[in-house]
């Protein structure tokens, strides 16, 4: 799946939430200000590409796996959100 130039923006729960995902690509989205996760790829996600997203604000999730970005205490911008993720 390609989800790419997307804003997800005061959402009550995660911006974008993938479960399970191989081989997606999520890039160039901006991802701000939703309740919980802004970017979360979780249950055995692998081999995925997250690339050149805008991922700030969110709110996140404690004690759970996954991987997760953009909470409010770190946000991801630029090259710093450009990751080739395989769990």
């Amino acid at each position: 799946m390609w989800f790419a130039f997307n804003r997800l923006l005061n959402n009550a729960s995660s911006g974008i939430y993938v479960d399970g995902g191989v081989r997606n690509a999520i890039v160039s989205n901006t991802v701000d200000g939703n309740s919980k996760e802004g970017l979360c790829l979780d249950n055995g996600s692998t081999a995925n590409v997250v690339a050149s997203n805008i991922v700030q604000h969110n709110g996140s999730r404690s004690g759970e796996p996954g991987w997760v970005f953009g909470s409010r205490q770190r946000p991801v911008r630029g090259r710093e959100g450009t990751r080739h993720l395989r769990r």
